[in-house]
């Protein structure tokens, strides 16, 4: 009965210590990668103030391949 339950102690601190390791061998991987993609500056954006429908979809499209923001703020 002893051995029995030390055995499975040992088997599930193993199981601790390797879940441990795996979350910090991912964990640092996606740090790493999430400080590269932060680091990368690109253009500064602009601010438009657009007149109309037509206006929004030309400037719209005229960005294809890049990621785009659109904010609609209403006074209401």
């Amino acid at each position: 009965m002893r051995i029995r339950l030390r055995l499975r102690t040992i088997i599930s601190l193993a199981l601790v210590l390797l879940l441990a390791l795996f979350g910090v061998t991912v964990g640092r991987a996606y740090l790493g990668e999430a400080v590269d993609r932060y680091a990368e500056h690109g253009p500064a954006g602009t601010l438009v103030d657009l007149n109309g429908v037509a206006q929004l979809r030309d400037a719209f499209n005229a960005g294809a391949g890049t990621p785009r923001l659109v904010l609609l703020l209403s006074p209401t």
